[in-house]
């Protein structure tokens, strides 16, 4: 799964130019090397409604339905639903009743500079950041909805995942599942133009595959959480090296130290 994100770590600028889109109102986030999914922080965001903007919204989707009979009960709902919809599965989006609406006519991509996961080896586990060689940001694919519910309005967005390439399927390999990275030519094609809102199943589907390994890189780091975490720095990017952690030779050329 994708649970902890980096992005914005660089100016501004770099990502309009980048996407072709604005930061909306200006509003720009400070560098966010490691965002931890629950913690529901702003993530950037290019909506297809919106495709020259590029807007905050918050990680965890709550479908537009939630609302219970007291406010107590809906916002503690809607709690739940935002912890357990940070991703959304390829293989049930159209079966899912949170995601069924929105990968039809709500899609995103979200920007990102890399996303970190761990790898389980000789009982113990190792978080590495993962990023594209050319240390590019990229778009990984997603979709969103709008929440409203007495006063609040709240953007929500989920990450969309997929089966692994033979990178992640070592880096991930409790999970073996990746985030959905667009190619770029692919990006426009998510959240262009929808005839009646319906991109169609069959054509989402063929862009639902795993990303060219050989187009990504990876290095071991620092632990993300827990007493020794490195939290919203830039050290959590950074390379660390563990004397006991031995890369399988499938992986070996996708490693920089």
């Amino acid at each position: 799964m994708c649970y902890h994100i980096a992005y914005f770590t660089e100016d501004a600028s770099y990502y309009e130019e980048r996407f072709n889109a604005t930061i909306v109102d200006g509003e720009v986030l400070p560098p966010t090397y490691q965002s931890n999914g629950y913690s529901h922080l702003n993530i950037p965001v290019i909506t297809n409604t919106e495709p020259g903007l590029i807007n905050l919204y918050s990680w965890g989707l709550i479908p537009h339905w939630v609302n219970k009979p007291t406010r107590e009960e809906t916002l503690e709902k809607a709690k739940g639903i935002s912890n357990g919809n940070l991703n959304a599965r390829n293989d049930t989006i159209f079966e899912k009743p949170s995601f069924r609406g929105p990968i039809r006519g709500k899609r995103c991509l979200v920007l990102v500079d890399g996303f970190y996961e761990y790898m389980h080896y000789k009982g113990k586990k190792y978080p590495h950041y993962i990023y594209l060689k050319d240390h590019k940001p990229f778009a990984l694919a997603g979709i969103w909805s709008v929440w409203k519910y007495e006063d609040i309005i709240r953007h929500t967005v989920s990450i969309i995942t997929t089966e692994p390439n033979p990178l992640m399927e070592v880096l991930h390999n409790s999970k073996k599942r990746m985030p959905l990275i667009l190619p770029r030519e692919l990006e426009k094609k998510w959240i262009g133009d929808i005839p009646k809102g319906d991109l169609g199943k069959q054509e989402t589907n063929e862009m639902m595959l795993p990303f060219d390994e050989n187009e990504m890189r990876a290095r071991s780091i620092r632990p993300l959480t827990g007493v020794k975490g490195t939290g919203n720095q830039s050290l959590a990017m950074e390379h660390y090296g563990y004397d006991d952690l031995v890369y399988l030779e499938q992986v070996q050329k996708y490693i920089e130290r």
